[in-house]
């Protein structure tokens, strides 16, 4: 960086340059003389401003070891807390969810990205008053997500929606609303879709679902819906898919075994086509479908003997 006294001498050195040419031309070199003095002008500003910064950066490195982390940590805070402020009241959210699929593929993710960080700071980070009311007035957000899954025919798109719905399912509020959606529906049905892509996405955010999150009311769910969620699994049981048959399966063990599902447990049991059900996948020719079929057979055994 200059500092004030080379650029006063180069100041100096063009006014004197002006005065000659002054001189010796007269008025034919007035155009010239204003744009040297404008120059000049300039560089007395540009030496004042580069003098302020060379104050400034010594004092900032004179407090930064100290202050950095804490006030960056505090700035950064702020400046996320005005960034969502100024999204909810833009509706930014439903703006993404509306026109994710109008957007290029890199807009896509960026759009999936944004959308995720304000729901995580509405999940925990903001204060639980403004999140309750956001999130209350906003549940409708994730059938936009299932109608724009369900809609898309672009299979990374699908998949942009997909991590949106499984970042709404940290929020218990929002994972209830999926559960007794069509949203449901739309997954049940993309978990058998020929694009092994958006099946196995269709199947992350399921499971994600049913067993990892909110278990409590999933169970409600379960005890309160028992007829509407196995019909439809029930469908994936028999699948002509391999994997969908054998995932399925195995998430089934998985979900009876659970103790707060005990009550949906002992409903599935009594059931005589359940019974069958699985004796039938015992006969499968495929070795790995009769050892998933045994472990859902076992919880037979366990409560009756």
């Amino acid at each position: 960086m200059c500092g004030v006294a080379p650029c006063a001498e180069i100041i100096t050195a063009r006014r004197a340059r002006v005065a000659a040419r002054a001189g010796a031309k007269g008025r034919g070199s007035r155009a010239v003389d204003v744009g040297l003095v404008v120059g000049a002008l300039r560089l007395a500003a540009l030496a004042q401003l580069l003098q302020a910064l060379e104050h400034v950066a010594e004092e900032v490195h004179r407090v930064a070891p100290v202050a950095a982390p804490v006030r960056r940590r505090v700035l950064l805070e702020e400046l996320a807390q005005q960034a969502v402020v100024e999204a909810s009241r833009g509706e930014l959210l439903r703006l993404i969810c509306l026109s994710l699929q109008l957007l290029e593929f890199e807009a896509r993710k960026d759009g999936a990205l944004v959308f995720s960080a304000i729901l995580r700071h509405y999940n925990g980070g903001g204060p639980a008053s403004s999140r309750r009311a956001y999130i209350k007035e906003n549940k409708d957000l994730v059938q936009i997500l299932g109608d724009g899954y369900n809609d898309s025919e672009v299979c990374l798109t699908k998949l942009s929606f997909g991590s949106m719905l499984r970042e709404c399912m940290r929020i218990e509020e929002l994972a209830k609303e999926i559960l007794h959606s069509p949203v449901l529906d739309t997954l049940f049905r993309h978990i058998e879709d020929p694009m092994f892509e958006v099946s196995s996405d269709a199947w992350v955010t399921f499971k994600e679902l049913v067993t990892k999150r909110h278990k409590e009311a999933v169970a409600a769910y379960l005890e309160g819906n028992y007829d509407r969620f196995f019909g439809m699994y029930a469908r994936l049981l028999v699948s002509e898919n391999y994997v969908v048959k054998r995932q399925s399966l195995k998430l089934l063990a998985e979900v009876l075994l659970d103790p707060p599902n005990k009550p949906v447990m002992l409903r599935f049991i009594s059931l005589t086509d359940n019974l069958k059900l699985m004796m039938n996948l015992l006969r499968s020719s495929s070795r790995a479908i009769q050892f998933e079929a045994f472990h859902v057979f076992k919880v037979y055994y366990y409560y009756y003997y």
